[in-house]
């Protein structure tokens, strides 16, 4: 054998121990599984509601991916790691005490349904957690976005002043545009960082690979043949995370007034409650209980007109409705006749159909809003003629007929709030 013949049969026996330490890696790394849970809470909550926001789907399934791992005496649960957190609003000491109480609620849950050593958990709590509001704020396009990037990446979060420890940042996103960023992230982002996050790494050790034979080189043979390669082993798929459901609706009402019916001196109020996304129930109530400056010239009557709107987009703009209508009345307008519905007993009854359009005031007011409306109907009316002078006599009777009215005009003031507050 010369040397040209020694040198290939040593660089084929490192090559040949290169590959199978590379594969060997491949081989161990593929092993490792992840999995993952999210768990949220309601505002100042640290107790586990399997009913809320789907909590107990996502926990079954994942205990049950878990436990069937486990089952397979090869794997086994290499490290856990979660994150216990809460939103930004409320006292910091009182926010790290809700962070370790939600850890430690689902810590045990997992304990009684999971068998894993708890020296292998890292936990890491995040009592204000702007680490994820800033990610939220940066993929959103939320009113003054740039603003509120610029105190979440600069200003401190504690700061002594006065003897006092202070937050500036929380303090400076409050008072910014008078509140409204602060308020829209208590509404879009907040309930996102009330919650629970776990990571579990499941690892299935594969067996020492077998040692490495040198080749023995053919004495008639130029150079030896290598070794055929292991064949790598297939990796496994990944269990994907479980993706956490969006924030739930959050329903509003509000409180309005028609400037119209007050340019005619009749006193009304209304409430709109939102029954799901794309539809609401109106109730409005108009009295007027005086003349206009004289006996023979008056509008008085009491109305209720209850009413159910289907909006195109899920809050504000365009809607149309179908309401119902009844209203006591009694009216004169200087004219030969006062109208009076029978015995001031006999309202007219009746129902229509409508369509407004409903907009915010300003940006920086969103939740004062103006609406314009106009609808029509069709009334049965029962009515008696008196003479227009007070006191005056019944001078024809008793009348009825159905009649065609427009009876939803409106130009509509109001004001908007959340039926229940966003969840922690």
């Amino acid at each position: 054998m010369n040397i040209n013949q020694l040198w290939s049969v040593k660089t084929l026996r490192k090559l040949a121990i290169l590959t199978v330490c590379i594969f060997s890696y491949f081989n161990v790394s593929a092993q490792e599984r992840v999995d993952s849970l999210v768990i949220y809470f309601r505002q100042g909550y640290s107790i586990y509601e399997p009913d809320f926001h789907g909590n107990k789907e996502r926990m079954d399934a994942f205990i049950k991916r878990i436990n069937e791992l486990q089952c397979d005496s090869l794997h086994n649960i290499a490290k856990v790691s979660y994150i216990a957190g809460a939103s930004p609003e409320g006292l910091r000491a009182n926010n790290e005490r809700l962070a370790q109480k939600r850890a430690a609620t689902i810590s045990d849950y997992l304990h009684k349904h999971i068998i894993f050593d708890r020296d292998a958990v890292e936990v890491m709590l995040r009592s204000e957690d702007y680490i994820d509001l800033t990610k939220m704020v940066e993929a959103s396009d939320m009113p003054y976005r740039d603003e509120v990037l610029e105190i979440l990446r600069t200003y401190p979060r504690e700061k002594m002043v006065n003897g006092v420890m202070q937050n500036p940042c929380k303090i400076a996103l409050i008072r910014l545009h008078n509140g409204e960023p602060w308020r829209y992230m208590l509404q879009h982002f907040y309930p996102e960082l009330r919650r629970f996050k776990m990571m579990v790494v499941l690892h299935e050790p594969t067996p020492e690979p077998e040692p490495v034979v040198e080749p023995t080189p053919a004495p008639l043979a130029p150079t030896p043949e290598p070794e055929p390669e292991p064949a790598p082993t297939p990796e496994p798929e990944p269990v994907k995370p479980t993706v956490a459901p969006a924030p739930s609706w959050t329903p509003q009402a509000l409180i309005k007034t028609n400037a119209i019916g007050w340019g005619l001196a009749v006193s009304n109020l209304a409430l709109e409650v939102e029954l799901a996304k794309h539809f609401s129930f109106n109730l409005p109530i108009y009295y007027s209980g005086v003349d206009y400056f004289a006996e023979n010239r008056k509008l008085r009557m009491f109305g209720v007109y209850p009413e159910f709107r289907y909006w195109f987009k899920e809050r504000d703009g365009w809607f149309i409705g179908a309401h119902g209508g009844m209203a006591y009345f009694n009216y004169a307008l200087e004219g030969e006749w006062r109208i009076q519905d029978t015995g001031g007993t006999t309202p007219a009854l009746g129902g229509g159909l409508n369509v407004g359009f409903r907009m915010p005031l300003s940006k920086k007011h969103p939740r004062w809003k103006v609406e314009f409306t106009l609808g029509a109907g069709v009334y049965d009316v029962h009515y008696e003629k008196f003479v227009n002078e007070k006191d005056g006599p019944k001078a024809q009777g008793t009348f009825q007929k159905t009649a065609i009215l427009l009876d939803n005009v409106g130009v509509s003031f109001s004001y908007s709030f959340d039926l229940k507050k966003r969840n922690k």
